[in-house]
């Protein structure tokens, strides 16, 4: 019995002269270095995850405006692809070039047919002419029939019945020295395309397309320039073709200059520009 109390009165005495250091918490140097520390990855950690989002939102912004310039690009170019189609003939295509915008004339999203009858009739007395197709055609439409030849205006003319059975249309007058497969053709769309200030972004512009069908649209903003050269028939490129060029001009190159958008050119990243180009080669009324 006294052996067994012995050995307690031992454990317990050992278990008094335990190290202090042993029983002790963190003293507050240490929780202050650990403090600093853990601010320190944190802000790390939070300056990798804003460059990240920064850099993203650029390259989202970048792929934006690029597609905008290409989607612009593309409207324009098929535009100008139909260039003077369905219009009289003598360079009326383009009416209008300078270095920044172009306007042109084309029968486009208007009635256009071709003349059905007898080969090589030179003189249709008759005010009731056949076409392949009556049904883009209103009674009171005014319409105009062009030589399949040199696209020269034969007469213009105002509908006053369609035969849908039989595909005629009775016109105000007789088209005389008309021919098998010459066009016939409502009102000329005419087509402008400019750049006009942002109010909201200072310095850049909105691509502007402006038709006697739609009116004005804008189609693209933070434009910083859209520029235009033109190929005349004699192979000369100008920036400024004179009126007297304008039937002459067989190629148009245009180019468009965007950035992105301003409100991104942060955090040690800048607004950044993309310029894209086409080269179309334009009927301009006299094929």
């Amino acid at each position: 019995m006294n052996c067994c109390k012995r050995e307690t009165g031992m454990n317990r005495h050992t278990a008094m002269r335990l190290p202090a250091t042993a029983q002790r918490g963190f003293t507050m140097i240490e929780l202050m270095v650990t403090l600093v520390i853990l601010a320190m990855a944190g802000t790390f950690i939070y300056t990798v995850f804003i460059t990240q989002h920064d850099s993203y939102v650029t390259q989202q912004d970048v792929s934006e405006t690029q597609q905008d310039v290409r989607v612009s690009l593309d409207m324009l170019t098929k535009d100008l692809q139909s260039t003077g189609y369905g219009v009289s003939g003598g360079g009326t295509g383009i009416s209008a070039a300078t270095a920044s915008s172009i306007t042109f004339n084309v029968a486009q999203n208007y009635p256009v047919a071709s003349l059905q009858a007898s080969p090589y009739i030179t003189d249709l007395s008759s005010n009731v002419i056949t076409v392949n197709d009556v049904t883009p055609f209103g009674v009171g439409n005014t319409v105009r029939i062009l030589s399949m030849w040199d696209r020269s205006q034969i007469g213009s003319y105002t509908i006053s019945t369609i035969n849908g059975g039989a595909n005629q249309l009775t016109l105000s007058g007789s088209p005389t020295a008309a021919h098998q497969g010459d066009v016939v053709v409502g009102n000329v769309n005419t087509i402008t395309y400019s750049l006009t200030p942002d109010a909201n972004n200072p310095g850049s512009f909105i691509l502007m397309r402006t038709s006697t069908t739609n009116g004005a649209e804008a189609l693209a903003d933070h434009l910083l320039s859209m520029q235009f050269s033109y190929t005349l028939i004699d192979g000369t490129v100008t920036t400024t073709p004179a009126g007297s060029d304008l039937p002459n001009i067989r190629m148009v190159q245009a180019t468009l200059t965007s950035q992105t958008a301003r409100d991104v050119a942060k955090a040690g990243v800048n607004a950044r520009t993309r310029s894209l180009s086409a080269l179309v080669r334009v009927m301009n009324g006299l094929t």
